[in-house]
């Protein structure tokens, strides 16, 4: 199965802006990923009608325009969870953007995931997995980092910014298994009932 491509950051950031909703187009995602992550299940419209700060006007074309492409960052997210080898892309600014721009999006995804597993009461300061917990701790210090680098497209900072994706994309698929084990395990002792 190939997996599809995310919306591009600038689509959902005008999704967004169009339908009056708050969060950033990587904070809206990233708190969408902690919610596939933990396994909860989740009704799109559900989810769309949470980011709205009012309602949809009937034939208003741009507003549905805007909520086919939350729609689409919606099924393709979740099929991403879905699949077993978890193709998980972030919604983060395109490479070609400045790194300054770059960083405060990683920033906003890691603070949206982080604020979607306290919305499920899940405790980010302390978890009972410590893989979990170190891996929490460190999104925390990510989603705090403010980047003060030089505006030189400096070739270190481009291998930085491309190993701190890939370690949110793998600590949030190591939290995701995690969730999943956990919830095979309470799947397993139900049966047994």
């Amino acid at each position: 199965m190939s997996t599809q491509t995310l919306p591009s950051f600038e689509t959902i950031e005008m999704a967004l802006s169009c339908l009056k909703a708050l969060g950033t187009a990587s904070e809206t995602h990233g708190l969408l990923c902690a919610l596939f992550g933990a396994g909860v299940k989740i009704r799109k419209q559900g989810w769309i009608s949470s980011l709205l700060s009012s309602h949809i006007e009937s034939g208003d074309v741009m507003a549905e325009d805007a909520k086919k492409s939350l729609e689409r960052l919606f099924d393709i997210t979740s099929a991403q969870f879905e699949a077993d080898n978890c193709g998980l892309q972030l919604l983060l600014p395109d490479d070609d953007a400045d790194m300054e721009l770059r960083m405060e999006g990683l920033a906003h995804w890691c603070q949206g995931f982080l604020a979607g597993m306290n919305l499920l009461g899940i405790d980010v300061t302390k978890h009972d997995n410590a893989e979990v917990s170190e891996a929490l701790r460190d999104l925390t210090d990510i989603a705090c980092m403010n980047y003060q680098g030089e505006q030189t497209g400096n070739h270190d900072d481009e291998v930085n910014m491309v190993e701190l994706v890939e370690y949110v994309r793998t600590t949030v698929l190591l939290i995701a298994s995690e969730y999943e084990r956990r919830q095979a395990q309470v799947g397993d002792s139900g049966l047994a009932h």
